[in-house]
This record gives structure tokens, sequence and C-alpha cells, in this order.
């Protein structure tokens, strides 16, 4: 008799082991670039000198308007961004291969040492907000094209090009896939739910 075994729970897994590596962070202080990043923030208008990353300005600024310079505050910032990416990597690739192996992958991207440095590095949330609107933009477009799921994409890509510049890869990526879009369901949210279980003999 088949069996469904759930891929939620190492998931959940992955990611409370992601937090509590990172955590550490809470108590860095600021590194190499951060330091020339928050002196711009403190004034939106250095938003103008970069429009390319005028996203990542304004959520220093914010940052700073709420917290001041509490560097823990702005490294658990990029720590909820990574784990948020690291979501939107399951949820790209569940909905392409078996639940199992989707949730390898977001292991690999969640742990792998290589992604430390955008974690760690207050400066490099360009990187982590500029992956987070790429990634969501594939994941809509892996759905049957709706208006509403046309303007989440456009979307999407508009928040990559706005983190930083090479978010414009996001462009060839996505635009060739949404018209040939051939699933057939009606939410987003399915592709969790498919890749959510898997059959077992």
């Amino acid at each position: 008799m088949a069996r469904r075994t759930a891929t939620w729970g190492p998931l959940a897994g992955l990611l409370v082991l992601t937090a509590a590596l990172y955590a550490p962070t809470r108590t860095h202080r600021f590194v190499y670039e951060d330091h020339n990043w928050l002196r711009a923030v403190t004034e939106m208008p250095a938003v103008s000198l970069m429009p390319s990353r005028a996203l990542s300005y304004a959520t220093h600024h914010l940052t700073w308007r709420l917290v001041g310079f509490d560097p823990g505050l702005y490294h658990l910032g990029n720590v909820a961004l990574h784990l948020m990416n690291g979501l939107l990597v399951y949820a790209v690739a569940v909905a392409l291969i078996p639940g199992s192996a989707a949730v390898w992958g977001a292991g690999v991207f969640l742990l792998h040492p290589l992604n430390s440095e955008a974690v760690n590095y207050v400066s490099a949330r360009t990187d982590l907000l500029m992956t987070g609107g790429v990634l969501l933009a594939v994941w809509l477009s892996l759905g049957r094209l709706t208006y509403w799921r046309g303007v989440g994409i456009a979307g999407a890509l508009v928040l990559a090009a706005l983190s930083k510049e090479i978010g414009l890869i996001g462009v060839p990526l996505v635009v060739p896939m949404a018209p040939t879009a051939s699933r057939s369901d009606d939410t987003v949210l399915d592709c969790f739910s498919e890749g959510d279980t898997e059959l077992e003999s």
C-alpha cells in the first residue's frame, strides 16, 4: 500500500538549522563596505545616486529610522531574507522535481558557505533582495499565466532590478517562459501542495 511522506518536516528542519547557524550574526558588528552604505542611507537623496539599488537603500534607510545603527537588527534582517529565498528555491524546485529532491536543493542553497557573505555583510542585502525578486518571478512564471500572475511577475522583476543591476537578468529568464506556461493550476500555492508529498511503495 502506498504511503505519503511529507517534505514539510525536513524543510522546516533546514530553516531552523540555517537560522541557528546564522544566529551569532546578531552580535556581529558592521564590516567593510557596511560603513559606507550606512553613511549614505542616513539621507534618502542618496537613493538618487544609484537608482538601480533604490530598494536596497530604502530598506536600510527604513531600518535606520526605526532602530538607528544597531548592527544586530541589520544582520537579522539579512538572515530573514536568506530564509525567505530558501523557501522560494524550494517553491521553484518542487514545481519541477520531486519534493525530496526539492528539499535537497533548498538545503544546498540555505547552507552552502558561498552564500554566507551575502548574509553576513549588511551591504550585501542588494544580493538577497535581487535574488528574492528573480526567484519570485521564476516561481510565478511556472504557473498558468493570468492577469494577476502577470502583474506579480512584472512586480517581482522590478523588485529585482531596483535591488541590484544584475537583477535585470530575470527578464530573459522569465519572459520566454510566461507565455508558454502549460500548468493548469489556478494558484501558485498549488506548487507547494503538489510537491509537499510523494508516493512510496
